[in-house]
């Protein structure tokens, strides 16, 4: 008989275990685990973070890296300010310690300012050879609902006609450009933009919007000015819209360079109409010449890319104390609805946010091998290779828990803007040498076979190409006209044959192909 008995405890249900003081033991080890082990994974990011920081400071410290604050361009007097003309004053007169406008009304008039006109295709000039079609300008000015009035079919004119219409329309426009000629006497320019803003981010820049409009009014002004013969005017207007766009020259943010390069182009295409059109004088293209050669886009883009690494660094360190929600949407386009990116910034140790600015001056800093403001060179391949090199990275799988997630919303809109610079300073270099061929044309009576010719009587030096530091190409097709160009974003000398232009309603040509061209066919005397 088989003796042998198991015994085994009784089932206790599980609401009467709860009650048990073992089970609220195992309970409070498993929460307490679990919470040391939270605390050990922030204080192990945190440590991290800080350590990799820290060391990245001083890397930064060694190849130049400059903080916000010390880019910023000092005060000057109001009274001495062009920017605090009563016509722009409005747009930064804050309440005290806020960016809330004190007048909204005032700001509100100057942000319109000009708005009732149609847009200016400047790709549709210059770039292609053509002069802007007046003609079409003013039939799209007449179906403008704020500037209907009573005349006949403008697209019919002449462009002397139009050319008067639009001077007549755009009259009320005149005592603003008047207060803004005045105000630009005065001996700074220096717009009071809130830069010790909390979040960097949101630091309004209301300003550019209204110089870029007043810029296009002067541009179509001077055009419709040299169609009439008027070329003293034109010119005058060339001159004050260069003043426009180095009113801003010494904001360190990025947009604020490239509309100081959307202002420059618009001088360009009128120098180009007035050159194309035999309308400016020799004395003219000498001022040409001393202006146009005062521009250094590669130095401005060396000091845009400092300025947008510090205005991201100044981001960051925000984040780090505010987390703000709104921001974070704004970068990452996550919407209102629940992300997990989202909830993990919002509890993310501050460590995690060092480690992000970490990769972000990590990725950042091969841009300034794009240019070399000593040798006043751009270089397309590296630019090309670094673009490549920077999208594999940030588009690898882990953006967030590799902490890529910043730089990959704040780098590749720096690298696409390099070509701009690239480009409006091969147009600089172009229009000093133009005035150069065109007042040896003057004294000889046709173009010279080379450039050489032009030293050292019409020109100091002769500019080299941006883009790869050889001479700028030149070919006389006659007499009375010449190519004058760069290889251009391609590196590729395709005979002065310039970009194609994108089939979209910006009408832009694509910068890197083919080569950047001034046409020159001046009509005969």
């Amino acid at each position: 008989m088989n003796m042998t008995s198991t015994t085994s405890e009784p089932y206790v249900p599980f609401y009467r275990r709860v009650f048990r003081r073992a089970f609220w033991f195992r309970v409070l080890f498993v929460v307490v685990a679990l919470l040391t082990a939270i605390a050990l994974g922030y204080a192990i990011e945190n440590w991290r973070g800080h350590r990799a920081w820290k060391d990245a400071k001083k890397k930064l410290t060694r190849t130049g890296f400059i903080e916000l604050a010390a880019l910023v361009p000092p005060p000057v007097p109001d009274a001495q300010n062009f920017a605090m003309t009563p016509f722009l004053k409005p747009l930064f007169d804050f309440l005290p310690g806020t960016q809330k406008w004190r007048n909204r009304e005032a700001v509100e008039r100057t942000l319109k300012f000009g708005t009732g006109f149609p847009k200016l295709d400047l790709w549709g000039g210059f770039p292609t050879g053509k002069e802007i079609d007046l003609r079409k300008y003013a039939a799209e000015l007449s179906k403008e609902s704020s500037w209907k009035g009573d005349r006949g079919a403008v697209g019919e004119e002449t462009r002397e006609m139009a050319a008067r219409e639009i001077l007549k329309e755009m009259s009320r426009l005149n005592p603003i450009l008047d207060e803004l000629r005045t105000a630009s006497r005065r001996l700074y320019a220096r717009f009071n933009i809130r830069y010790d803003n909390p979040n960097a981010a949101g630091v309004l820049l209301p300003h550019l919007a209204v110089l870029k409009q007043a810029a296009e009014i002067l541009t179509v002004q001077a055009i419709a000015e040299l169609a009439l013969g008027k070329s003293e005017e034109a010119f005058e207007k060339v001159s004050f819209i260069l003043y426009l766009a180095d009113s801003i020259h010494r904001e360190p943010t990025l947009i604020g360079h490239l509309v100081r390069i959307a202002l420059f182009k618009m001088a360009a295409q009128v120098v180009w109409e007035g050159e194309a059109g035999g309308r400016w004088s020799e004395a003219q293209y000498l001022k040409m010449q001393e202006r146009f050669s005062k521009f250094d886009f590669v130095q401005d883009l060396e000091r845009a890319f400092r300025g947008e690494q510090a205005f991201g660094n100044s981001l960051i360190e925000y984040l780090k104390i505010h987390r703000d929600r709104d921001e974070f949407e704004s970068m990452f386009d996550v919407g209102r609805d629940f992300s997990s990116r989202e909830l993990a910034f919002r509890f993310a140790p501050r460590g995690w946010l060092e480690l992000e600015q970490v990769n972000y001056h990590r990725l950042f800093q091969p841009l300034f091998g794009i240019c070399d403001v000593s040798e006043r060179r751009v270089f397309p391949g590296r630019a090309h290779q670094i673009q490549q090199e920077t999208e594999r990275t940030l588009t690898q799988p882990g953006a967030f828990w590799q902490h890529r997630l910043f730089a990959g919303a704040m780098i590749p809109a720096v690298v696409n803007g390099a070509q701009r610079f690239a480009y409006s300073q091969t147009l600089a270099d172009q229009i000093v040498t133009m005035g150069a061929l065109e007042r040896c044309r003057a004294k000889t009576g046709g173009y010279p076979e080379t450039l050489d010719l032009l030293t050292p009587e019409f020109l100091k030096k002769i500019p080299h190409d941006v883009c790869d530091g050889k001479p700028l190409r030149y070919r006389r097709k006659s007499e009375n006209a010449f190519v004058l160009y760069s290889v251009g974003w391609n590196e590729s000398d395709d005979g002065g044959i310039p970009p194609p232009i994108k089939r979209s309603s910006s009408s832009s040509p694509r910068l890197d192909e083919g080569d950047w061209v001034w046409q020159s066919d001046v009509h005969s005397e």
